[in-house]
């Protein structure tokens, strides 16, 4: 069974709610330029409140060791995910700074080249839709196909880019991905989920 990724979480009342709702995991976004983002002090506060298991995954973009090594242990993240233009050096040092797995994204857009993940020695691989304006969360789709190839590979894929209930069913048919990634797909706003959307959005993934 594909495994759901509810990311962007911002206040203990959605991320309660996702886990009650049966997700597997919950992002935090600790990228500053992010309309979701959070710092680690509060993220640290929903985890301790949470009830139940769930993964928990730090989302940076771009920012230094000591950033992603601080956040990632004040929170009690469980898995780093980088989401900008690290390098498999960066991978290198967070991997031997925290023992975190790390997920790594890549934007898809006319440009990608599945070849550069040849480059990189991750955990497992978020594949993303291209936006020049942001870092993911933008609510756009790509090419499932480019996806559905990769995701036979030996590393595990996350899809994410424009999912929502209305078209998560059919994604992981085309994809068959380990899980999947949503934040502004079951969002009455940016960082505030809709029960409705979040219900649907993991039941849909679930029954896929």
């Amino acid at each position: 069974m594909t495994k759901v990724k509810i990311c962007g979480i911002t206040n203990p009342q959605d991320a309660q709610l996702a886990v009650d709702l049966g997700a597997d995991f919950l992002g935090f976004n600790f990228f500053p330029g992010s309309k979701r983002y959070l710092d680690a002090g509060y993220a640290e506060s929903i985890v301790e409140r949470l009830r139940g298991e769930i993964g928990k995954v730090g989302v940076f973009v771009n920012q230094s060791l000591d950033d992603v090594g601080d956040d990632s242990s004040t929170a009690e993240m469980d898995m780093i995910q980088l989401h900008g233009d690290e390098s498999q050096e960066f991978i290198n040092a967070i991997r031997t700074e925290t023992e975190l797995p790390v997920l790594k994204a890549f934007r898809v857009g006319k440009a990608f080249c599945s070849d550069i993940l040849d480059n990189f020695d991750v955990n497992a691989i978020l594949l993303d839709a291209f936006s020049e304006k942001e870092f993911g969360g933008s609510g756009s789709t790509f090419d499932w196909s480019i996806a559905a190839k990769l995701a036979s590979g030996k590393v595990p894929i996350w899809l994410a880019g424009g999912l929502t209930p209305d078209n998560v069913a059919e994604a992981i048919r085309v994809v068959r991905p380990y899980a999947v990634d949503v934040a502004s797909g079951v969002e009455s706003s940016p960082g505030k989920k809709d029960p409705k959307k979040l219900e649907a959005f993991i039941r849909n993934a679930k029954n896929a």
